[in-house]
Parts: C-alpha cells; structure tokens; sequence
C-alpha cells in the first residue's frame, strides 16, 4: 500500500499518511517511512485538528496534534525505545524543517518532568516505566517559554538567587539545579527564518553546551 494511498479529512483539508508523518518528524527517527518500518499511525479528530499517535519498533510512543487552520503542530509526548546521542535533535530537525516548508508558523512543546512515567508497550503488552526528562531537553533545541511561563522561571530565579536571561542560559550555567529543581514548562519555537528559535538549533552540538 503507498503512503500516498491512504487520506485524513482534517478541519476540511485532506492529508495523505505520509504527510502526517512528515508533520509528526517521524522522517527525523526512521531513514524511510516504508510499510516495512512497521509505523502504526491512529489519527483522531478533535475538532479544531486531529491527534497523532504514532508507533513503531524505534518509537515507544509519539503524540503530537496538528492544528491545519491554526498552522500550528503540538508536540505532546515523545518515547524511544533505543535512546542515543542525538536522537531527538534529529527528530527536531526534520520536524521544524518540513512544517516551516509548509508554511506552518509555530511549534509548541509540552517539556516535561515525570520520573517515574508508565506506559505500555503495544508490541510486547507489557507496562514500562521511564523518566520524561522534556523539561532538561526542549530550550536546547530552540524552544522558548511561554510570556506565562516565563513569569513563573522568573520566580524559580528569584528562589534560588539565580540571574539568567533564559531556561537555556540557566542549563548552560547550571544544569544540576534545574535536574533537580525544575518543573515542567510549556513553550514554543518560532519557524520564522532568523528567529531565536532557529539561532538556538543552528548553533546546537549534541554533547557541547551552547
């Protein structure tokens, strides 16, 4: 069956499986997107877009919604199975690169913290428990917070008589406290050419602080 083959009505536009894999990064994960990759996508339709959840022998889960009227994509949640260096840069990279390419003009990011979060392995059935660590990871890759957001890191600061311009500064200048201390957070990357957003993932090395 081609990628092609198979179409979602999403809030009146129609979108072929291949695109709603490209849109979720999953290019960034799996060198091709083939039937023989064994990539299960269930699109549900809320409405306003359409919840993706992906998986796959690499993808232990992926969710991300697509807003089509909104040109905006949520990433949700992310789980590899085999975790290695620069994974999720990848993953980022192909995902910003392609939505900028159809003219999307935001990505946002739940980055979470949740230590001890269960799943089930739908190839195996059996329940799994890993750490969500998005909080450590999404402003390495040029996600900023939230106005909200950042009202509440202003006090996380202040708390800890901390002075940093940014979440990223606060890594690079001391990550053990925000391992230890930080909180979830939501935020966003600007998929306008020359934004901070893509000033922080040009410049990212995976292993080297920014």
């Amino acid at each position: 069956m081609s990628l092609n083959s198979v179409h979602y009505e999403i809030c009146g536009k129609t979108f072929s499986r291949l695109q709603l894999l490209m849109f979720a990064g999953v290019h960034g994960i799996h060198r091709t997107l083939q039937p023989s990759e064994r990539i299960i996508l269930e699109v549900t339709d809320i409405g306003e877009g359409a919840v993706l959840d992906i998986f796959s022998p690499k993808i232990a889960a992926l969710q991300v919604v697509i807003y089509p009227s909104q040109r905006l994509v949520r990433n949700h949640l992310l789980i590899n199975f085999k975790q290695k260096s620069g994974a999720a840069f990848n993953w980022v990279q192909k995902q910003t690169q392609y939505t900028q390419n159809k003219n999307y003009e935001r990505l946002e990011a739940n980055a979470t913290r949740e230590d001890d979060f269960r799943y089930t392995n739908i190839f195996t059935g059996k329940e799994c428990i890993c750490p969500l660590i998005g909080y450590l990871v999404w402003m390495k890759f040029g996600y900023v917070m939230t106005v909200t957001e950042r009202e509440f890191f202003e006090s996380f600061l202040k708390q800890n008589k901390k002075n940093s311009q940014s979440i990223l500064n606060l890594i690079n200048a001391d990550e053990k406290l925000w391992q230890e201390k930080g909180y979830s957070w939501n935020g966003f990357f600007n998929l306008k050419p020359g934004s901070e957003s893509y000033t922080i993932l040009k410049e990212y090395r995976p292993g080297v602080r920014n």
